[in-house]
């Protein structure tokens, strides 16, 4: 699956971490940037779901053509994939600086929060190695316009793609019931007795991920 979202309005995150890669036995720096503020259409949504019906699954249109997230209180959406071989551009909006292109990028960390209108809010962290002499902690908490082109998805091995926290389920379809998702969730699946598909697996990892943390808080 290929992955690309032309330029628009995104923001670098707080801090970015640099850091030394052996490349042979070459040194050669790398960095991790948190990129933020991305919004996806509807078509996008369903591309980075993997699901052309994931919209249609995860918003509502209400009366008078508004259109909401379905069950609000879903705590946003955590992805387990990452995307490699990207053409990365971050082009700096606010004050001088210099734009930023990586290439190969990878893309991993994303996190996606549905909103009221239709649009899906999109953060995710960007791997690469920049040019030399290239002053990347300038776009520290910058607007920008960022660009990612061409980024493959990085399949995993056959043994580990169902390794998602299901409590060693076995492979094939889940149904939503079967998950320890809030208890909206839980009622309208309970109801509906719908079976899950690789959306809802997603789902339910990023539900599954977010209820581990809030335990070891604790």
């Amino acid at each position: 699956m290929i992955l690309s979202l032309t330029k628009r309005l995104g923001q670098i995150g707080p801090s970015i971490n640099t850091r030394t890669e052996k490349h042979g036995e070459e040194g050669v720096p790398g960095i991790d940037i948190p990129v933020l503020e991305i919004f996806l259409s509807a078509e996008e949504f369903c591309q980075i779901m993997q699901d052309t019906e994931a919209h249609e699954r995860m918003y509502i249109e209400k009366p008078g053509g508004a259109i909401e997230p379905c069950w609000p209180t879903l705590p946003p959406i955590e992805l387990p994939d990452q995307y490699i071989g990207a053409r990365v551009t971050i082009e700096p909006i606010e004050g001088a600086g210099e734009t930023l292109v990586m290439k190969p990028a990878k893309v991993s960390k994303i996190k996606l929060e549905r909103q009221v209108g239709g649009l899906t809010r999109m953060k995710c962290t960007v791997q690469g190695n920049p040019p030399d002499h290239t002053d990347v902690l300038a776009l520290l908490n910058k607007k920008c316009r960022v660009s990612i082109i061409n980024a493959s998805l990085d399949e995993p091995k056959a043994d580990n793609q169902n390794n998602l926290p299901l409590d060693d389920k076995p492979q094939g379809e889940v149904t939503m019931g079967e998950a320890a998702l809030d208890a909206e969730v839980f009622r309208a699946a309970r109801d509906a007795d719908e079976a899950i598909s690789e959306m809802g697996r997603r789902v339910m990892y990023s539900a599954a991920k977010k209820a581990k943390k809030a335990r070891k808080r604790k």
